[in-house]
């Protein structure tokens, strides 16, 4: 194992908080099978603006699968896709950072709010939703990895 020394990054996660948990089991037997694989799942983040006067900006991450993932505005084909699912689960993770805005500049701000924030909660999510379904007593479900986009800043 290396030595090295690992910098603090300029925004840092400070409170993060379970906002939502949910779960329905439709179907116990499919729901416990072996077989069982847990169909699409919808994810959705959002973040507020960011407060100067606090230098925070809070942002959540939102997963929900089953009948929780149907939205008035989807397709009735996506619609009969999630209906059908044994088990419907929403879970909802939210985050406060704060920002050193003297190492980050505020006008990207957003950016990373909208794009990393939800990979920095999305883990705590993946893990409620392990949690949960084990906890219930179903066939764990965890929510798939995502691609991490790159997005660095060079201070001049």
């Amino acid at each position: 194992m290396s030595n090295k020394s690992f910098r603090a990054h300029a925004v840092q996660l400070r409170s993060l908080q379970v906002l939502k948990l949910s779960i329905e089991v439709h179907d116990v037997k499919t729901a416990h099978s072996a077989d069982y694989q847990a169909g699409s799942y919808a994810m959705e983040a959002g973040h507020s603006d960011f407060d100067t006067a606090t230098s925070t900006i809070h942002v959540s991450m939102r997963v929900r699968a089953g009948r929780f993932a149907v939205d008035e505005d989807n397709s009735e084909a996506d619609n009969e896709e999630y209906e059908n699912q044994p088990v419907s689960i929403w879970v909802e993770v939210g985050g406060v950072f704060t920002v050193d805005t003297e190492e980050f500049a505020v006008e990207h701000i957003p950016h990373w709010a909208e794009f990393n924030a939800p990979l920095i909660i999305y883990p705590y999510v993946r893990e409620q939703v392990y949690g949960l379904s084990t906890r219930v007593g179903i066939k764990p479900l965890l929510p798939p990895l995502l691609e991490i986009p790159s997005f660095r800043i060079v201070k001049k």
